[in-house]
């Protein structure tokens, strides 16, 4: 069997040099569907990292017995589990918060055009108010900051 030395060469140094890195710039379409079921969650706790950001989605239960309630009442807290954990690299955050503001400013404007609305129909004053909380504070150390909200 012949050899062919020029083709073995030449793979011998494609396979020396470095592979070129090629930028792309891309649009996105999420393609939705209904065979994804949604998942209501009413709690959101956020953990930073060097190079990450970590948000775990939960559930807090929404009614609680009497014997849980005066449980909670000396201090006891409430064990819940993540339904949903995403991890995301902390250069997507900067986009993440613009949205999300973006979807809160809608909504808020949303709810004082009805608010205006509803007052020139009846000419009664409602009061606007959420009931949205939030808390931030330090996580346990070494975790990074945390930031805390629930609905």
């Amino acid at each position: 069997m012949a050899r062919r030395p020029k083709q073995a060469k030449a793979r011998r140094q494609d396979a020396e040099q470095p592979a070129k890195l090629v930028q792309v710039t891309a649009r996105v379409v999420l393609e939705a569907d209904d065979s994804m079921e949604p998942i209501y969650v009413n709690y959101a706790e956020v953990s930073q990292g060097q190079y990450e950001c970590e948000i775990n989605f939960a559930r807090t239960p929404a009614k609680l017995s009497t014997d849980r309630i005066s449980a909670l009442q000396d201090g006891a807290a409430i064990s819940i589990y993540p339904l949903v954990k995403l991890i995301l690299p902390t250069a997507l955050l900067p986009n993440l918060v613009k949205a999300i503001s973006s979807v809160i400013a809608l909504s808020t404007q949303e709810e004082k055009n009805e608010h205006a609305a509803a007052v020139a129909e009846t000419g009664d004053h409602i009061e606007l108010r959420s009931d949205q909380e939030e808390s931030v504070g330090d996580g346990e150390p070494g975790s990074g900051r945390r930031a805390k909200a629930s609905n």
